[in-house]
């Protein structure tokens, strides 16, 4: 008789190189995913027209990923669809934030990316999932409109918190989703 039992193993993810970057001047949000409703895209173009409304210098919008041509004709939103690993990471590395709008998300591989890469998420206050990445993690916001963007984007502008954040997003994913991190946990469940 084998005794069963349950473990929380996790996901284990090969991070990034650990390259602490500045933000691009100018700065800019960055999208990774798929561009389509799903995703939360239109609330972040919604949320981005507000945003642009209210902040006298708004950063740009760059969306990487598949689809959704018809956002490029927005001003500041620049679509470049699908790049390549090297030119992801890049973008990553040097966003201003990495925004995750999605509602619909039980683990954002994407967002674990640019956690990796230093850089601060903002995420849909929809997402329970997302909320508590950023409330674990301590290196992301969650937000429901406009107004909210407009405010943690000029506090990120100073360059403290982005590093602030950006460093604690880098700890945790070290901990809780590399390669190394899991591959403990899975020999501590099974010796």
């Amino acid at each position: 008789d084998v005794p069963l039992r349950t473990e929380k193993l996790g996901f284990g993810l090969a991070l990034p190189k650990d390259e602490v970057r500045p933000p691009k001047s100018p700065p800019f949000l960055l999208y990774a995913g798929r561009i389509d409703a799903h995703k939360g895209v239109p609330d972040l173009m919604k949320w981005y027209a507000e945003m642009r409304d209210l902040h006298s210098d708004p950063p740009r919008l760059v969306l990487i990923g598949g689809k959704g041509p018809e956002y490029q004709r927005l001003p500041g939103v620049e679509v470049r669809g699908f790049v390549s690993e090297e030119e992801k990471l890049e973008l990553m590395r040097t966003a201003l934030a990495f925004v995750h709008p999605s509602p619909f998300e039980s683990l954002g591989i994407v967002l674990l990316e640019a956690l990796a890469c230093r850089t601060p998420v903002i995420v849909t206050k929809k997402s329970e999932v997302m909320v508590e990445h950023c409330r674990e993690s301590q290196a992301g916001v969650w937000i429901e409109n406009g107004a909210e963007l407009a405010a943690i984007t000029k506090r990120l502008s100073s360059g403290d918190l982005r590093r602030e954040l950006g460093d604690r997003g880098r700890r945790w994913v070290e901990r809780e989703y590399s390669i190394e991190s899991y591959t403990r946990r899975l020999l501590q469940a099974f010796p």
